[in-house]
């Protein structure tokens, strides 16, 4: 592995024409074991005053965790930013189906530093202010025209280019949201 993903680990390989791939490998029975914390978790918490706020925001964890373990939706969210996104500094890496599953996903290997090993580089305010604008356009664009947003702003989740270029990474956590919720951002 040259990378952990949240619920697995990344590998490096090299397809029979030559193309380098990242290939993220799910940890084995990681889906089953998901409930099963949270019900644990959900035990724990029950005494407590604010359960019920708690029960809400472990369901949805639970929700997205699970989520996160079909690389096959994965693999369809990837797929929607490649052709949706349409950015010149943002790279979203390609989908190799033939080699993915549900539990196998298989992309575009891409090079970058990820943010934070970029900014340990000590790059000027020209660079950073470049990178903040990419990273603000994703956002926007996302949100306000294909109403879906990457959702896990982990620093490790961008790769910067040196020609300042962002590499998106992880698709696991993408949120949607309808058209009356972003009027009322918007209002807001």
């Amino acid at each position: 592995a040259f990378a952990a993903a949240s619920l697995g680990q990344v590998h490096k390989a090299v397809t029979p024409d030559d193309e380098k791939l990242a290939v993220k490998i799910q940890y084995p029975d990681i889906s089953t074991t998901i409930p099963g914390d949270i019900r644990l978790l959900k035990g724990v918490m029950r005494p407590m005053p604010e359960y019920e706020i708690i029960k809400i925001a472990l369901d949805e964890i639970e929700s997205v965790l699970l989520d996160e373990t079909d690389y096959e939706k994965e693999a369809q969210n990837i797929r929607f930013f490649k052709d949706n996104l349409n950015h010149d500094q943002v790279q979203v890496p390609a989908v190799f189906s033939e080699f993915s599953s549900r539990r196998v996903l298989a992309m575009t290997c891409m090079e970058g530093r990820t943010l934070n090993q970029w900014l340990d580089t000590g790059p000027d305010q020209k660079a950073k202010n470049t990178v903040a604008q990419t990273l603000h356009d994703i956002f926007v664009k996302g949100f306000y025209e294909l109403k879906t947003i990457h959702a896990d702003p982990n620093p490790g989740n961008f790769l910067i280019t040196d020609d300042l270029k962002i590499g998106l990474l992880d698709f696991g956590c993408v949120k949607r949201f309808d058209g009356r919720f972003i009027r009322i951002y918007q209002d807001l």
